[in-house]
């Protein structure tokens, strides 16, 4: 995962008015910072972030299946939890101390 700090906020001398946030070119990885280190690759961003975005979006659906996946053994466990509470209950035992 990259490290990247967006630190740095500034205007432009044509536009004072706007305030803008961006990246100290100093700071990011060479993989998105031009030769010189003096400005960024902006295409390269952009395909780093687009990388990372599809990265994530494959963790999150792993997650989720497994959030599915649990959900069903924590039903079926239920279910089984509560067969178990039925056939106890005739013998009269105090199923709320197990």
């Amino acid at each position: 995962m990259l490290n990247i700090r967006i630190s740095k906020r500034y205007v432009y001398k044509n536009s004072p008015e706007e305030e803008y946030i961006g990246f100290i070119a100093e700071d990011v990885p060479e993989l998105v910072a031009t030769n010189d280190r003096k400005s960024l690759a902006s295409m390269d961003i952009v395909a780093v972030l687009t990388k990372v975005v599809k990265e994530q979006d494959s963790e999150i659906e792993a997650l989720q299946q497994s959030v599915e996946e649990l959900s069903k053994q924590q039903s079926e466990l239920m279910a089984q939890l509560s067969i178990l509470i039925q056939k106890l209950e005739p013998q009269n035992l105090d199923v709320s101390k197990l």
